[in-house]
């Protein structure tokens, strides 16, 4: 007599049992509507947190010497009363995870493949002497007329220059490669561009204050400006929010930082006799 299913001498399988291959895709399929459902979270989150504003403590990290971004973290202070902001600047790559940032600002090309980046901007670079310098030397003609200049190098982590005295100019669709060597290097900005100003070589530099361009027409490429952050599914109102603050006012920021760069430098000797004659005009008397 056949055995019925369900009663005893039945060996077949049960009809809700399910196979190895069965019970791999159910459980690829539960994960699935799982991360589907949290989607829909956080995007409901967003949606209400970006109706509400951001909120919240925000931890960027930033360049040395990046002063400029103090003042769009004050706009982004008074525009949104329930934020707050860390700002922490260094030249170190931090570990933004481990470290607990919400997002980095990057000088360069993103080496971090984790992590999402948007360029906000780009840094423009200069080739710059101290009129002193040009006096006593001369300005190059061409590209090839460094190599018989003091050249001044940044180097470390935030150079804005090709390490070493290795510069690539443009000139439209012509490149020109210049080796030198250089009679100083700085691992920071504003040493090497109080060095520069001293009237002993020419620089690389950011801006260009009370310098004198060389070589008008030739130009170093631009640094791009990075925001970086971990590869979230949904990029968190607080961040996104001042991110795009910030690339709305990059260019002006920089603008004004140049002026007040000037300023300051209007009471620096430049090693001329007359930026030597304004510091001691501007000296208090006893000073």
């Amino acid at each position: 007599m056949l055995a019925r299913p369900g009663l005893e001498g039945d060996r077949s399988p049960p009809r809700h049992a399910f196979d190895g291959v069965g019970l791999h895709g159910a459980i690829a399929r539960a994960d699935a509507l799982d991360e589907l459902a949290a989607d829909v979270d956080d995007a409901d989150r967003a949606v209400t947190q970006m109706q509400d504003g951001p909120r919240g403590l925000l931890r960027i990290t930033a360049p040395l010497h990046f002063g400029w971004i103090g003042g769009v973290v004050a706009e982004h202070l008074r525009g949104h009363p329930e934020a707050s902001v860390e700002v922490v600047c260094t030249d170190r790559i931090v570990d933004l995870v481990a470290e607990g940032f919400d997002a980095a600002l990057r000088l360069g090309a993103p080496s971090d493949t984790s992590l999402v980046a948007r360029r906000l901007g780009a840094l423009p670079r200069y080739l710059v002497a101290a009129p002193a310098y040009i006096a006593s030397r001369g300005a190059p003609r061409a590209p090839s007329d460094l190599a018989g200049h003091d050249v001044l190098v940044s180097t470390g982590a935030r150079a804005v220059g090709p390490p070493g005295a290795r510069w690539v100019l443009h000139r439209g669709a012509r490149r020109a490669e210049v080796r030198a060597t250089p009679r100083a290097t700085a691992n920071d900005l504003e040493v090497l561009h109080r060095i520069v100003l001293a009237g002993v070589g020419i620089g690389m530099l950011p801006r260009e204050g009370r310098l004198s361009r060389v070589l008008d027409g030739w130009s170093p490429a631009d640094v791009p400006l990075h925001a970086v952050y971990p590869g979230t599914r949904h990029l968190s109102p607080k961040v996104k929010v001042f991110l795009d603050l910030v690339r709305e006012r990059m260019s002006p920021a920089l603008r004004d930082r140049g002026r007040e760069i000037r300023a300051n430098e209007a009471q620096m000797d430049d090693g001329s006799p007359e930026s030597h004659k304004r510091a001691q005009n501007g000296r208090r008397p006893g000073a």
